[in-house]
């Protein structure tokens, strides 16, 4: 009886570590996008670069540019708002869904971490992309969404604003200050009137560049 029991016990607790697990998971995801939340972004970004810095630091190279980078976009989506206070908060949520496809055919390395950071904004961490890689994948997001026709709804034609900041890891300690600074880039892209833009900074090379989304 003691042997049936202390089975059963085992199996109860395996189950609920299973569903704690399964709970965790799921605090990590936005539930509309299926993509990471802002929490979960964080959580998996701190994670690689950490492994990252443990490389760099085995490898000790001197030179910055050698060192492995880590780019910051900040995506801002342009007219969402008309589009919700047109036709409804679920054209604006199929909007939102169907950019979340296009994040995930651009960002597919192990490396890319896309996450919704709320709203209207989406954020991907790319670790081991320098300045000019992470510029032709968001001009490649811009192309996929001009081109696409379900991002066309009535008179709004869905175009977004993108940050992007580029440093060393070993500059990346705050994630948060460079999500901040990708964050102000987005803005001065946003500005821009027109067709999607992207502003970068090398924070090893400045002034920030902004350039069309074409």
């Amino acid at each position: 009886w003691l042997v049936q029991e202390l089975a059963r016990m085992r199996r109860i607790e395996a189950i609920s570590q299973q569903r704690i697990a399964e709970l965790e998971a799921v605090a990590l995801v936005d539930p509309l996008t299926k993509l990471l939340n802002r929490r979960g972004g964080k959580d998996a970004t701190e994670m690689l670069l950490r492994k990252r810095r443990r490389e760099e630091r085995r490898l000790q190279s001197p030179y910055p540019l050698h060192h492995k980078k880590v780019s910051v976009m900040f995506i801002d989506v342009n007219d969402l708002k008309r589009v919700n206070d047109t036709y409804g908060h679920d054209v604006g949520d199929r909007v939102l869904s169907q950019l979340s496809r296009h994040l995930r055919v651009v960002f597919r390395r192990p490396e890319d971490i896309v996450c919704r950071h709320g709203g209207d904004e989406f954020i991907v961490h790319m670790i081991d992309s320098a300045g000019d890689s992470a510029v032709k994948r968001a001009q490649e997001l811009s192309r996929l969404i001009r081109e696409d026709p379900k991002l066309s709804i009535g008179g709004c034609s869905i175009s977004v604003s993108i940050g992007i900041v580029v440093a060393d890891v070993h500059s990346a300690d705050d994630i948060n200050n460079l999500v901040d600074l990708a964050d102000g880039l987005m803005y001065r892209s946003k500005i821009k009137k027109g067709s999607s833009h992207i502003t970068t900074m090398l924070l090893f090379d400045v002034p920030p560049q902004t350039i069309t989304g074409k």
